[in-house]
């Protein structure tokens, strides 16, 4: 007999199933908020480093560790939230930039070297990852794509930036300055964790 009110045959649907989902999706906001504001504060630490120690940071840092970092989050992160994280890092560089007397145009300039760079050079990455077998190719994959091809497309535009916009000389001096940093943040930050990574999920299949 069906309930008061109910049409002869209605199917009823379950009232927890929405309420979960919803739960569920709520669950995933707050996850992925926690995670931007934990990058987006690490990755102003590290980029406050440059105009601590250096006079001119727009001519390239010796070590710069938010290029490592946004690698980590990008190569352990699913693709659908990349444009999360990049428009994260954006927006710290943006704001460190901004207000350590960078212009507009060099702060816009900055942000965009370091979010072509970690895109191209995961994207790489991945990429050499799924067509090379042995731990050696591998490992050769991933210092030529992340630790040098990332950091090659980054140093070509903050230099760029630092000419056109900033009104500095010498665009070899200051593209190999910023490779070197950034490729040794890559190298000095992203490697071990990304190996701990693929040491731990490798355990957890065996």
């Amino acid at each position: 007999m069906s309930s008061h009110g109910s049409a002869p045959g209605a199917v009823a649907v379950p009232t927890g199933a929405p309420r979960l989902q919803v739960a569920t999706d709520v669950a995933g906001v707050r996850r992925l908020a926690a995670v931007a504001v934990a990058l987006g504060g690490l990755y102003a630490l590290g980029a406050l480093l440059p105009f601590w120690y250096l006079g001119a940071p727009e001519a390239g840092a010796a070590f710069f560790p938010p290029a490592g970092l946004t690698v980590c989050v990008l190569g352990l992160s699913p693709r659908r939230t990349w444009p999360l994280w990049l428009a994260v890092v954006a927006t710290a560089e943006i704001a460190v930039d901004l207000t350590h007397g960078q212009t507009i145009g060099m702060a816009l300039g900055f942000a965009a070297a370091n979010v072509v760079e970690p895109l191209l050079g995961t994207t790489a990455l991945i990429w050499a990852t799924r067509r090379l077998s042995t731990m050696r190719a591998q490992l050769a994959g991933y210092v030529a794509t992340a630790v040098a091809l990332g950091p090659v497309a980054g140093a070509a535009i903050g230099a760029t930036t630092a000419i056109v916009v900033g009104g500095g000389s010498g665009w070899f001096s200051i593209a190999g300055k910023w490779w070197i940093g950034d490729a040794l943040g890559v190298l000095v930050v992203a490697t071990p964790i990304l190996a701990w990574s693929r040491w731990a999920y490798s355990d957890v299949e065996c």
